[in-house]
């Protein structure tokens, strides 16, 4: 989970006010008014740069007017001469969010207005983390009112603040999409053994309806006999966090999708990698529950944070096995690492020797 973002302060300012002392040798004695992940002090003898490494969603962050929030940050130094004590003041300020599209009213269908709203930054439980907003809406025609949330998930911090803006629909169909969205694909070509295909969609399903909290998760109808032209169009409609691929593979590493005939097309990992890295701000985790898939999530892995390849041929009752217990874990609330473990050892639960096979591979890694 990337929620960190850095302070720094420049060694001209970390000087005593009474007596003018350099704040030197001050590793140890640092202390804050707030968590603290990490303090860096760059240079031995001289110090050249105090960094303070925050952990964003547990900081108090404060409204400052609809949509934008701050943090006062303050890190205290005590002078090693006159036990004087220096306050470091810095103000973080979170993108401003700008709720776009409120919806209309259930009652008369009118526009609805903005009354109120509260933003919550915080860890979602499964391995990233969120931006929960909540609204107080209320209809002029009717006057009836409403509350609405949302929530943005997010991985990384950094990514999250490149826009200065970041608008935020409150719309019935927004907040639906809003939710965790899985994609299946599926290809299963005639020219090679049949998979059971609907018996693992189907494991998906009922997992996922035990999920917890309740309708976290959108699993989009199965992309079935799916075609080279067929993921892109389903990557650009769905706009998923987590694909599920399940199909063949073949031993140079490239997976089995279908032509127009429904034989095999094979595409390499280069070529699929290169699909993926046009949609890495958005999918955050990629199964490929085929044979030999090891090297096409490798080469994703370059763009994805999480992908979970096939090491070796899989047979389809240890496939289904790791998707049993890889949604078991996720519709717990469980982290993507978490869920891949459960995976494994649902195989070998079932007494399938087959458990090594699975591998997960994280981004860069």
């Amino acid at each position: 989970m990337d929620a960190l973002t850095t302070i720094e302060f420049p060694v001209s300012e970390l000087t005593c006010g009474d007596c003018r002392s350099k704040m030197e040798h001050m590793r140890d004695r640092l202390y804050t008014s707030f968590h603290i992940t990490q303090i860096n002090m760059d240079g031995e003898e001289t110090l050249e740069l105090l960094t303070v490494t925050l952990d964003v969603h547990k900081i108090s962050w404060h409204k400052q007017e609809l949509g934008r929030y701050s943090a006062a940050t303050v890190v205290t130094i005590p002078c090693p001469c006159c036990e004087n004590v220096r306050d470091m003041k810095y103000n973080l300020e979170a993108p401003l969010v700008l709720l776009t599209d409120i919806g209309k009213c259930r009652t008369c269908n009118g526009k609805l207005q903005l009354e109120d709203e509260r933003i919550d930054y915080r860890d979602n439980g499964s391995g990233g983390w969120e931006v929960n907003v909540q609204a107080n809406l209320v209809c002029p025609n009717c006057a009836t009112t409403e509350f609405r949330h949302t929530y943005i998930p997010v991985q990384h911090w950094a990514e999250f603040c490149k826009s200065d803006n970041q608008c935020i629909s409150l719309s019935e169909e927004s907040r639906r999409n809003n939710k965790v969205s899985i994609l299946f694909l599926a290809a299963d070509p005639t020219d090679a053994s049949r998979l059971r295909l609907g018996e693992e969609f189907r494991e998906i399903q009922e997992k996922l309806k035990q999920a917890k909290p309740p309708n976290r998760f959108q699993l989009e109808l199965p992309r079935l006999s799916v075609r080279p032209e067929d993921i892109s169009q389903a990557l650009l409609d769905v706009q998923p966090h987590i694909v599920h691929f399940s199909g063949h593979g073949a031993s140079t590493g490239a997976l089995c999708f279908e032509n127009q005939g429904g034989q095999t097309h094979l595409i390499q990992p280069d070529t699929l990698a290169a699909l993926f890295e046009q949609f890495a701000h958005q999918v955050n985790c990629v199964l490929l529950n085929a044979c030999y898939s090891q090297t096409q999530a490798k080469a994703i892995a370059e763009h994805i944070d999480y992908v979970i390849g096939m090491n070796q041929v899989i047979g389809d009752k240890a496939a289904i096995a790791f998707t049993i217990g890889f949604y078991q874990a996720l519709g717990a609330g469980r982290t993507i690492e978490d869920a891949y473990k459960l995976g494994c050892v649902q195989i070998s639960l079932q007494g399938i020797p087959e458990h090594l096979t699975p591998v997960l591979i994280k981004k860069g890694q």
